[in-house]
This record gives structure tokens, sequence and C-alpha cells, in this order.
């Protein structure tokens, strides 16, 4: 493929280089803030060779690229010089938080808004999370095998380092927070540290600063109080950048920033972070008790079009709530791998009858890359946009296997990567998660080809 020539047909099908703000990527898609999303050629663009779809989400516009990602980004970085920088999951530009013209404040303005910055927030964080959760299902496996590796030193110095991107959470969410606002991230992240200090953990009884209650609370591994004290660091430099004098301004703004954001953070935002982030796990909790089944089915069916919208981000906070406070996730991480299941069998529904042997190719990579790498966006705009078959065997497959999920209580253990490979992370429910995942596969292929055969007889 030739990727210059594809990069140049989407950058012109955007409003040229002059309409982009900022350049970033995740695992499958080029993610653009754009100055005036109008511009924008969609049609176009969904139609240029080695692009799978595109779509508008959490305040970019998301071009779907798959396994030609990583030659398509470098190929745009290299004509366009839209300032790269190392980046989170390996790409693109700080996302910095890009000046519009204001626009009116609305109930959709204002959740989107929450949406963008949660989910640049935290998506510098789940490199290290995968990572992390990798070294510990490998760790996890070596102890089914050998049950006196833990008594090893190297066993608990590798256990250390897995558990780091946990514990530090507030940490890197206070490093993506800043680099979604535009500020510098040495202040947030240092405000983060302060949370998860030993010594504030450590303290005993009533704590206080200038005479005002601070709640003794555990924020390690939380990610709302980091969103929210990064805020207050960002507003209050800006505050203070302004009306400080210039000649003081170099000695004064950052330990004044730090200070009132310190008191604003311990007295008040971090324990009502943690109040809504325990308030979620609480209902989540209280969801799976009164009708588990069916609310797994449904999140798990309505996972592809939050795929498709690029918000299927905002979850992670709360699943990492329900790590830290529960110790698994019963709910966004069992949909996650069952909507991978969904997806591979609906794309090997539709190898099955593919004459083509480029296009029964392509939907069999999609299937591996589903189930295999984690990756869904190819299946998701390559079958179930393309084809009513697929859609309707995938949604069929997501809804049988999360009642059955849902029936057994099944439970993730360990954060890490999505794949039909992790289902040792389900540790005691593993069994029952095995069993969803087949039935799901099962269900979305056969619903899948069954459909596409009966659709193409009758025309």
């Amino acid at each position: 493929m030739d990727f210059n020539k594809i990069g140049n047909e989407i950058i012109s099908n955007i409003g040229g280089s002059e309409n982009v703000q900022s350049l970033s990527h995740c695992m499958t898609r080029l993610r653009f803030v754009l100055k005036d999303e109008s511009k924008v050629n969609k049609n176009a663009v969904d139609k240029i060779d080695g692009v799978l779809g595109s779509t508008f989400g959490a305040g970019q516009y998301q071009v779907i690229m798959g396994k030609n990602l990583a030659a398509a980004f470098e190929s745009l970085n290299k004509n366009f010089k839209f300032n790269a920088k190392d980046g989170a999951n390996g790409g693109g530009t700080a996302d910095k938080e890009i000046i519009k013209e204001k626009e009116p404040l609305t109930p959709k303005n204002a959740f989107m808004a929450v949406v963008n910055y949660m989910s640049g927030s935290v998506s510098p964080v789940i490199t290290g999370l995968v990572a992390g959760g990798m070294l510990k299902l490998v760790l996890y496996i070596l102890t089914l095998a050998w049950p006196g590796v833990a008594e090893l030193s190297t066993y608990n110095l590798i256990s250390i380092l897995a558990d780091v991107p946990f514990y530090f959470m507030p940490v890197f969410v206070a490093f993506g927070a800043s680099r979604k606002l535009g500020c510098s991230p040495v202040l947030p992240m240092i405000l983060a540290c302060a949370l998860i200090s030993p010594d504030f953990i450590g303290l005993e009884g009533a704590a206080s600063v200038f005479s005002l209650p601070v709640p003794v609370l555990k924020y390690s591994s939380t990610a709302i109080p980091a969103m929210l004290s990064t805020l207050t660091v960002y507003w209050f430099e800006k505050l203070f950048n302004k009306i400080i004098p210039g000649i003081l301004r170099n000695t004064i703004v950052a330990p004044l920033t730090l200070l009132v954001s310190f008191v604003l953070t311990f007295v008040v935002l971090a324990p009502l972070g943690n109040l809504v982030g325990g308030g979620v796990v609480n209902l989540i909790v209280m969801l799976q008790k009164i009708a588990n089944p069916l609310a797994l089915a449904v999140y798990t069916a309505i996972l592809p079009f939050m795929v498709m919208a690029g918000v299927h981000t905002l979850v992670a906070p709360f699943m990492l709530e329900n790590y830290s406070t529960l110790g698994y996730d019963p709910l966004f991480r069992v949909g996650l791998l069952l909507q991978l299941l969904a997806e591979g069998g609906a794309a090997l529904g539709i190898a099955v009858h593919m004459k083509e042997k480029e296009k029964k190719a392509d939907a069999i990579s999609m299937c591996v890359s589903a189930v295999f790498a984690g990756i869904t966006e190819p299946a998701i705009f390559g079958i179930n946009m393309k084809y009513k078959a697929g859609l309707y065997g995938a949604l069929s497959g997501a809804v049988a296997g999360g009642l059955i999920a849902g029936v057994f209580n099944i439970r993730s253990n360990i954060s890490t990567k999505n794949t039909i490979l992790a289902l040792p992370t389900f540790q005691d429910t593993m069994l029952p998660a095995a069993l969803a995942c087949a039935v799901t596969f099962a269900v979305s292929f056969l619903v899948t080809a069954i459909l596409y055969q009966k659709n193409n007889k009758t025309k």
C-alpha cells in the first residue's frame, strides 16, 4: 500500500492539514482533533483504500486503520509534521485541549466534555495496566503449575513490578489528565503522589489542614480523585498566572498553586471522587443482585455501538474502581471479553460464505484479530456495518453469552489485555467464563452464517 497516498487522501478529505489541531492514535485508530468538523467528507474517507471506517466521538474524528495504523500514522507525521511527540499507547501528539470557539453550554456539550476528559485521562494508563496485568497473569499461571514459585525472590520482585501500574494509578491518571488539559504534568503528579504517600496513609485518628478536616482514605488504584485534583491544579495555575505580577510569577505560582490545590483536593475533591467511585461500584453490585444476567447481556450488546462512537474507554475509570474496591470486576471486563468473541464469530460466519479469496482472508483475519488480539474495530466496521447478518449475529451472541456469564456471576480478578488467552484471569470462575465465551462465539457464528445465506438466496 502507498501510505503517503492514503495519508494525503485522508488529509484532503478532512479539510486539509490547516484544519487539524492535533493528531494522536490508539491501537487501531487515527484520532484527529479538528478546528471545523463540518469540513470532513466522511463518505470519501471511508472509501479510501486501507481505511476500515471512520466516526466522530469524544471530541475527535477517528479514522479506523486496523493493521495499517502504524504505517499510516508514521506517514502522516512525516509529511505533515503535526507536532508529533511520544504519546500514550505509543502515539501521537500530546492531547492538548484545543481552544475552539465557545459553544453554548448544553447538556450534550457538557456530557461530551466530561467523556472527552475522562477518556483522555485514562488512555495513557491503559498500556501500563495491560503490561502489569499480563505479568500478573503469567505469575498466576506459574503458581498453578509450580506452587513453590511464590517463595522465590525473583517471583516477589516481579510481582512488585506488576503491581506498580495499579497501586500508582492516580499518578499516571494525573499525567494523562494534564496532557489532556495542556498543562505541565509535574504539579498534578506531585499532588497525586501525596494522595498515595505512605505518610498520609499511615496517619492515625483525625487529620486536618488549616483546621479543616481531612478524611484519611485509601486513594491507591483509584482514578477519579486524580482527575479532579488535576483540574484543580489547571484552574488555579491559570488564575495565579493572571493575577500575580510577572516578576514574581516564576517563584510564587507553582508553590501557591500546589498548596491551594492540595487543601481543596484533600478536604473536598478526593473524598468526593472516592464517594463517586464507590457509588458506581455499589450500583453495579446492586444491579448484579437484582438483574445481573440481563444487565450484563445489555452491556455486552451495546459495546459495539460504544466502540463505533469511540466512547468505549469511558468505562475504564469505573472498571478500575471495581478492581480497587471489590478486588474483581463483574461487569465491564466480562462484557469486553464476550464482545470480542461475538465479533469474531460474526466475522467467521461471513467468511464461510465468501467466495473471493481476498475477502475470505480479510474476514478470517478480522476473526483472529478480535479473538486473539482483542482488536474488534476491523470486524465492527468491516462486518457489522456492511452486513446486517453480521450485526444481528454479533448482537445475538453477545446477549446469549452475557446471560450465561450473569447467571454464573463470572468475575475478572486481574486487569489485563482482553483476549481469549486471558481466560485464566477469571480464576475461580474460569470454567463458566470459557462456557460463556464458547456460547457467544457459537451463537454469533451460527446466526450470522444462517442469516447471510438466507439473505443471499432471496436476492
